[in-house]
């Protein structure tokens, strides 16, 4: 019975790992703060209202539909009471089940279980989605729903009933309708995964109908929810095709090859850790010698000539990291929002040295893709059971809906839209193939290394998360301090997370000109940069914030240091102790930045002009657009942001002189 009990344990001892892997990392990076993080003040100020009335009502900013994440969420505002991090830890239960289920899936494409263990790991441990797990954002719901279908589908490839195969598939097809509404890009799983499958089992007459039926009952669903959601009022709306678009030549020729770039470092980058399995490919035969003897030439050689001919800026340009919203030079960054900067912490050296690790895995896994294709007739020989996949049918169903996925991102890249938590499923794709490519192809368990390696990806991964929640923290207590001593919350820039909480407590949502419901006839407010020295980002989102003090790591910035006593907090990369300072906004630079935010001037006659690089040779081209005030409602205003310095704008110099207000003559590019 002991024996039993022992045998037991050890089968499910990978999955707990697994599944206790993240609330151990919660214990030591305490993400505990009553402060927003990156977007998700957006959707708990939504869960707070659907937990006291019952009612769904977005602010305007949400652009995910939220759906059944909002009800999880409000169950846990309902059980803990209202609290920032009640919702929190609902999504560090989703993560977890999650966690979970990323096993099993590995294991049902035929991993072992320590392999399985490990490459979920490398998951769950990576910075996007370990920074997204301590917050609210949509991110794991989307990422438990494509994961969940996945293993529907699975389960569907490898029953031997044709009966059960049928309702798995249609499990998978009505369970990702649903699933879907809390992040939209889920729905791939119904539009992509599940009709793969069901061309894979079109032997099966009786599912291929009847899996048809379900998966068009799911679009219908979706359908519905989207018309649902169009219909809300102050909610985001975004198209497929940004506004922006610089032409299809110019896109294809220089916009996808630097997506391609982007996206293949950044996803080699997350799966860093498990790239070392592949070194012994590198001196399996003479030929993976060649390539990537090769392969290391090239890249040290192209390193070496853009340091010598542009210098060590380009050099460190096209370094690691190349995604930003949580991994970032000065580390953990989630979503900043103060005036100065915080210490650089990979500093340029060590992003090259992380480069060139990079490029070293890629010449092993090369090698290694280059030994599998060669034992591709031994393997389709020797199938171990009934439950093994061949990596065929595993290619059919993983590689379009990531294919399809990337396709979603890449005019995202036109838009300061592209962040790092958006490669989460495809990095789980590409971690599934990486296990099961070393297992065919060497036929061993990942080496003791790999474990040492993502060990210290975790402690790296936790200490910059301690030290971003140190500093939310450390914001919390001087923003708390500035209203404790009689100041206004609209009379404080505290970043955009703590500004638009307090936009939406006074008016009940943002002023975005993006919103079409209700239509807007006001012209898009002057945008805040980040050369802006006295603002904050998306301060133009919220009118209601007059601001006097504004959030800074510098205290000689803007106006200066204020009569509030600066937080010190501390950290464990260097340096370790940092200080946090309220400086005060200019009068003068706060009235006129108000002023253009309720009156802005309008435009009889505007041009937009555009210039594009094509050929070696620059071409400047203009658009009249005809705007007024009165008649162009959010989403004509929208459709003309390139516009927007034409119009006058409150904004200084870092020497504090008001810069002279541009033309429609001076604001045209040279040629």
């Amino acid at each position: 019975m002991n024996n039993v009990v022992i045998k037991r344990l050890q089968s499910v001892l990978p999955t707990l790992i697994c599944i206790l892997a993240l609330p151990v990392c919660a214990i030591w990076v305490h993400p505990w703060v009553e402060l927003g993080i990156v977007d998700d003040w957006s959707y708990i100020q939504t869960a707070r209202i659907l937990a006291n009335t019952g009612h769904i009502a977005y602010n305007g900013w949400a652009t995910a539909m939220l759906g059944w994440q909002l009800y999880v969420g409000a169950a846990f505002i309902k059980l803990l009471g209202f609290s920032f991090t009640a919702p929190r830890l609902a999504t560090l239960v989703v993560a977890m089940a999650t966690a979970g289920l990323v096993h099993r899936v590995f294991t049902r494409l035929g991993i072992s279980a320590w392999n399985a263990a490990a490459a979920t790991l490398v998951l769950l441990l990576s910075p996007p989605f370990m920074a997204v797990t301590f917050s609210f954002m949509s991110d794991i719901y989307g990422m438990l729903v494509s994961i969940g279908c996945c293993y529907c589908c699975l389960r569907a490839l490898q029953s031997c009933d044709q009966h059960r195969s049928t309702l798995w598939v249609c499990t998978a097809a009505i369970s990702t309708a649903v699933g879907g509404t809390a992040r939209q890009i889920s729905w791939l799983g119904l539009l992509v995964m599940v009709p793969c499958t069901i061309w894979l089992l079109r032997k099966n007459r009786s599912l291929v109908w009847k899996g048809t039926l379900a998966t068009l009952a799911g679009i219908a669903m979706m359908t519905a929810s989207l018309r649902w959601f169009d219909q809300q009022p102050y909610i985001i709306s975004e198209h497929l095709i940004p506004s922006a678009w610089p032409g299809t030549r110019y896109f294809v020729i220089h916009s996808v090859p630097y997506f391609i770039r982007l996206s293949v470092g950044e996803l080699l980058l997350l799966a860093m850790p498990l790239l070392l399995v592949f070194a012994p490919a590198l001196f399996r035969s003479k030929l993976t010698k060649i390539v990537a003897t090769g392969w290391l030439l090239f890249s040290l050689t192209a390193l070496l000539y853009i340091h010598k001919t542009h210098g060590i800026g380009k050099l460190a340009a096209i370094s690691v990291p190349y995604m930003f919203n949580n991994l970032w030079y000065t580390g953990m960054e989630y979503f900043p929002s103060y005036l100065g900067s915080q210490p650089v912490l990979l500093t340029t050296g060590v992003r090259v040295a992380l480069t060139i690790f990079l490029i070293l895995g890629g010449a092993a896994l090369i090698s290694t893709l280059w030994l599998f294709v060669q034992k591709q007739s031994q393997l389709a020989k020797a199938r171990p059971d009934h439950l093994s996949l061949d990596m065929r049918t595993v290619s059919i169903l993983l590689l379009p809906c990531a294919m399809a996925s990337l396709l979603i991102l890449m005019p995202r890249m036109l838009s300061p839209g592209l962040t790092d938590r958006y490669y989460i499923f495809p990095e789980f794709v590409l971690l599934a193939f990486a296990a099961l490519i070393h297992q065919q192809t060497f036929g061993r368990q990942f080496p003791i290394a790999v474990w040492g390696l993502i060990l210290a990806v975790a402690i790296i991964d936790t200490a910059g998360l301690r030290d971003a929640f140190a500093l939310f923290r450390a914001q919390d207590k001087l923003l708390s301090e500035l209203t404790s001593q009689g100041v206004r919350r609209t009379a404080i820039d505290g970043g955009s997370q703590y500004n638009g909480w307090t936009e939406t407590e006074v008016t009940g949502h943002l002023s975005d000109p993006r919103m079409i419901n209700p239509r807007s006839t006001a012209l898009p407010p002057p945008e805040i940069t980040e050369d802006d020295p006295c603002h904050t980002r998306f301060l133009q989102l919220t009118p209601s914030i007059h601001s006097q003090y504004v959030v800074s790591f510098d205290p000689t910035t803007c106006g200066g240091a204020s009569r509030f006593a600066p937080v010190v907090f501390h950290t464990f990369f260097g340096p370790h102790v940092r200080t946090l300072y309220a400086v005060r906004v200019p009068p003068e630079t706060n009235q006129q930045v108000v002023a253009a935010f309720h009156n802005p001037e309008p435009l009889v006659t505007a041009r937009r002009y555009s210039a594009t690089t094509l050929t070696g040779r620059k071409r400047c081209r203009y658009v009249d657009r005809r705007c007024s005030r009165a008649s162009k409602d959010s989403r004509s205003a929208s459709r003309f942001r390139a516009s927007r310095t034409l119009r006058a704008r409150a904004s200084t110099s870092p020497s504090g002189n008001v810069r002279p207000q541009p033309s429609i003559a001076s604001a045209r590019p040279p040629c």
